[in-house]
């Protein structure tokens, strides 16, 4: 019996020890899992912030992104206003030169308008000269050829005129020089001498 109750003791002993260690063990294994969760949770922390700053860095490329984005637009809109001004002031100035060439052009319908009767008029004026031309041309003409009778007779007239004047100065000196025929046979000769040198200029 007493052996029985050693055994027991024993036993006892051996299973509070047992279950001291194991008591132990668990604690242990407690104290590890406490640790285990705090360093998870350091890690999650981490890992969270970690995320953030990812979150946060391609949050920031994107902000970067649509600032570049932004400028770029900015800058096509500044483009466009500026070329828009560009176009509104060509345009103001095409209208301009628009309204001075139409005016220029009234001008120049007006003055050929006025160019057209100058040239009616100048027509009208070289018809009536060109008329009045021709009929001082006829006159002149018809003048020409009563000059040319009349340049014929008066040759006529000289070669008869100095045909008989050679007859009267053969006449004269046939009957000889006297104080009554000698002033006859000079003039004779001053006037013979004439109708030749007139005779000479009509036919030059």
């Amino acid at each position: 019996m007493e052996a029985r109750l050693s055994e027991l003791e024993l036993e006892k002993v051996q299973l509070v020890s047992t279950c001291t260690e194991r008591l132990q063990a668990l604690h242990d294994a407690k104290l590890e899992k406490d640790e285990l969760l705090q360093e998870l949770r350091a890690g999650q922390r981490e890992l969270a912030g970690l995320a953030a700053l990812e979150a946060a860095a391609r949050m920031q490329k994107q902000i970067t992104a649509k600032r570049g984005q932004a400028d770029a637009l900015q800058s096509t809109v500044k483009f466009l206003e500026e070329a828009m001004a560009n176009t509104a002031k060509e345009k103001h100035y095409l209208r301009e030169e628009n309204s001075k060439l139409s005016q220029k052009l009234s001008c120049v319908r007006t003055e050929n308008i006025r160019l057209a009767g100058d040239v009616e008029i100048l027509r009208s004026q070289d018809k009536w000269l060109k008329e009045k031309l021709s009929k001082m041309e006829t006159a002149l003409d018809k003048a020409s050829l009563q000059f040319a009778e009349c340049q014929e007779q008066e040759a006529m007239r000289c070669r008869l005129q100095r045909t008989l004047d050679v007859r009267v100065s053969a006449f004269l000196r046939s009957v000889g020089p006297t104080s009554a025929t000698s002033p006859m046979i000079r003039a004779q000769e001053v006037k013979t001498k004439k109708s030749k040198e007139k005779e000479r200029q009509l036919f030059k």
